[in-house]
């Protein structure tokens, strides 16, 4: 009994059994291994790469807003063009008038772009600002 002999029928069965059981599962096992690993790997792929894309959107869609915004900020946009009327006008009702309607364009401006943060007129050689939005 304790003589192994691969001459033995019983032997030989027994090996080809055990080989015909174990290379099957080793196989479908690796396959299934690489198959899975491959998937998971593609599908984190798509998903960063997806996000870089929504940023991507979202980046220019904000940086149109930003560009849009100061168009109608500048001295030549439109509330601009009533800010250079104000800081040259002298009569005080007129210019209390046009500084609520300035300050209603800027609030209605960053109510429309929420995402500017705080918008005002800022003076450096003063350091002095005006117009500040109320909205945060």
């Amino acid at each position: 009994m304790g003589n192994f002999s691969l001459h033995s029928l019983k032997n030989r069965v027994a090996i080809v059994l055990l080989l015909s059981t174990i290379i099957p599962l080793v196989l479908s096992g690796g396959i299934s291994y690489f198959s899975i690993t491959s998937i998971l790997e593609n599908k984190i792929q798509n998903g960063v790469h997806s996000n870089l894309k929504q940023v991507q959107i979202s980046l220019v869609n904000t940086l149109a807003n930003l560009n849009h915004v100061s168009q109608q900020l500048a001295f030549n946009g439109t509330v601009g063009r009533d800010l250079s009327k104000y800081l040259e006008m002298d009569d005080l009702f007129l210019k209390d008038r046009l500084g609520k309607e300035i300050q209603n364009n800027v609030n209605h401006i960053n109510f429309t772009n929420p995402d500017l943060g705080r918008t005002f007129y800022y003076f450096a050689d003063t350091q002095s600002y005006v117009f500040p939005d109320h909205g945060q």
